[in-house]
């Protein structure tokens, strides 16, 4: 009997010390996955045949983008050659040339005018896809610039946002 009372015991102590020296915790581990984003170009800006000495000009063709994506997607721009992206609700310089290097400076912008108000961040929920209309206007076009073909570009960012 001594002999199971010394068992009896040994193991309550056993059992008490290692309760008393445990712990635990659960973390779980989530995930939200996204679609990657798609952005494509359906068209581009473009202002026809102007003539030197006009203002104050609308482009013919606006251009066209699409977007796909299942989230908060953030669009930001930026002229060709420019460094830094900017936001699209900010209406964009961008300088087009000719063969030999001069240049007519275009507003690019999102909306119906420069002055609209566009947001820069599209709410998808569920895998959708949005076209974007991209206009452009020339103010001024000196009398002097040349005559020829000019063209330049922009650069859309669209990145998810949380």
């Amino acid at each position: 009997m001594k002999k199971w009372l010394l068992i009896l015991l040994n193991l309550i102590i056993f059992v008490l010390a290692e309760a008393g020296y445990k712990d635990e915790a659960v973390v779980k581990i989530t995930a939200d996955v996204l679609q990657p984003i798609t952005i494509k170009k359906i068209s581009d800006v473009d202002f026809g045949t102007i003539i030197a000495g006009d203002t104050d000009i609308k482009a013919k063709q606006n251009g066209k983008i699409e977007i796909s994506g299942n989230g908060n997607i953030k669009l930001e721009w930026k002229a060709d050659g420019d460094s830094r992206y900017k936001s699209v609700k900010e209406f964009l310089e961008v300088p087009i040339y000719n063969e030999n290097s001069k240049k007519i400076i275009t507003e690019i912008f999102l909306g119906e005018n420069k002055g609209s108000i566009v947001e820069d961040v599209i709410k998808f929920s569920g895998l959708k896809s949005k076209e974007i209309t991209i206009k452009g206007r020339i103010n001024k076009l000196p009398i002097e610039t040349e005559s020829g073909k000019y063209s330049g570009g922009i650069t859309i960012r669209a990145t998810y946002e949380n």
